[in-house]
């Protein structure tokens, strides 16, 4: 009786910890897609100017990381929760209402917005590479962290010359 009640309570922790994942990947994906339209939109609020260059460039790397991220859930049987992603799209975009146009505090928000969605996408990247790299074939975490640290170095640099125009 024992064994069947080990393999039970092995079974158990099994399927939590799949829902886990899926609930993390989830969550980043979310992320990743608020970050996707964020970039977008302000690239476009910024069309012709070296930002709206680098933002649209980044829109399209942000949309390939988020690519990544889903042919992974896959390859990890994580299910993808549209309803939680669509959540946190309207949330975005409600929160984005308040700093609609290209002023040098909203260009600012945008910027520290699209920070903290590419330092999570990273601290992401590290974390499943270092569980569940081994199990995943195909996906290549060294490059999508190093994207993600280029991705971020020069985010920064552009959020800094936003924060010297906005604050100074």
């Amino acid at each position: 009786m024992s064994v069947i009640t080990e393999e039970s309570a092995e079974a158990k922790a099994m399927r939590r910890s799949a829902k886990s994942l899926s609930v993390y990947l989830n969550e980043h994906l979310a992320d990743e897609t608020i970050a996707v339209e964020l970039a977008t939109h302000a690239s476009l609020e910024r069309e012709g100017t070296k930002l709206g260059t680098f933002l649209l460039l980044l829109s399209w790397e942000l949309e390939e990381d988020r690519a990544s991220l889903v042919r992974l859930m896959g390859k990890l049987g994580a299910r993808r929760k549209h309803f939680g992603v669509g959540l946190a799209g309207i949330a975005e975009k409600v929160g984005h209402l308040r700093h609609t146009g290209s002023s040098p505090l909203s260009t600012l928000h945008e910027l520290e917005a699209l920070d903290l969605r590419i330092n999570g996408k990273l601290d992401m990247w590290t974390a499943l590479r270092s569980s569940v790299g081994d199990r995943v074939d195909g996906i290549d975490f060294d490059e999508l962290i190093n994207r993600t640290e280029r991705q971020a170095e020069a985010l920064e640099r552009r959020r800094l010359d936003a924060a010297a125009d906005a604050l100074s």
